[in-house]
């Protein structure tokens, strides 16, 4: 059973500080990363805070993802893996409020979406089948930490070289997306001066780029053809924070 020791690596229970942008503005994003070892369970929290008015009581959006780990038999082979479980978005735009759950049923491969928002057409629950994938299936906002859980990044760093398939699940359905699923492939791109690693995540004609550290954090993402950055900040590059 994958345990708390295999995390170790990861910065656990600690509010990581992004900075935000896309072509709505600049944001203050707050992302804990933490695992319940009695629920074998990875827990990704991110908030979202306009980045001239932080105060943790001003959040302007929210995200909640729950992955189960275990292990995916390729071929022989044992691996570790993240199991989508459950997530939930939400976002208040010009004060209104969207808000989605997602459910996975391993067992009858499906995933139910059920959403509020001020428009009609996103309202109510829907169903999905799961689409037949034998590899790794991750929530989008957990990409770098259900590929690290697997061992790829640490391997694909020491070779430098490297590429897996993934099937995405978008935590942000139906808002930001208007897929719930999307088979990618995850590709090693190369070091950069500051010993972060370099990767990429390709998808029906589009290119995410990502820089992970040595312990597999999240350092920077960026999503060129949609104007979309998310950059890892310390804490003296912020505003004095106001709790």
């Amino acid at each position: 059973m994958f345990n708390k020791a295999q995390a170790q690596g990861l910065e656990l229970n600690q509010d990581l500080k992004y900075l935000q942008t896309d072509t709505t503005g600049s944001y203050l994003v707050l992302r804990n990363v933490n695992f319940n070892a009695g629920e074998n369970q990875f827990i990704v929290k991110k908030s979202l805070y306009n980045q001239g008015d932080f105060k943790l009581q001003n959040i302007i959006g929210e995200e909640v993802l729950v992955s189960n780990v275990g292990y995916l038999r390729i071929k022989k082979a044992k691996l570790p893996s993240m199991r989508p479980m459950q997530s939930r978005y939400l976002s208040y735009v010009n004060g209104e409020k969207y808000y989605s759950e997602i459910k996975v049923y391993p067992l009858k491969k499906t995933v139910t979406v059920t959403k509020v928002s001020p428009q009609d057409k996103w309202n109510g629950t829907e169903t999905h089948l799961i689409p037949a994938h034998k590899g790794l299936v991750c929530f989008y906002n957990q990409l770098t930490e259900c590929i690290n859980t697997s061992g790829y990044l640490k391997l694909a760093s020491t070779r430098r070289n490297g590429k897996i398939r993934v099937q995405i699940i978008w935590d942000n359905y139906p808002f930001k997306s208007s897929k719930l699923f999307t088979l990618a492939h995850f590709s090693y791109e190369g070091m950069n001066p500051g010993n972060l690693a370099n990767f990429s995540l390709s998808f029906d004609k589009e290119i995410i780029f990502y820089q992970v550290n040595e312990r597999g954090v999240l350092e920077r993402e960026d999503w060129n053809s949609q104007t979309f950055s998310v950059k890892k900040v310390d804490t003296q590059s912020l505003n004095p924070l106001e709790r």
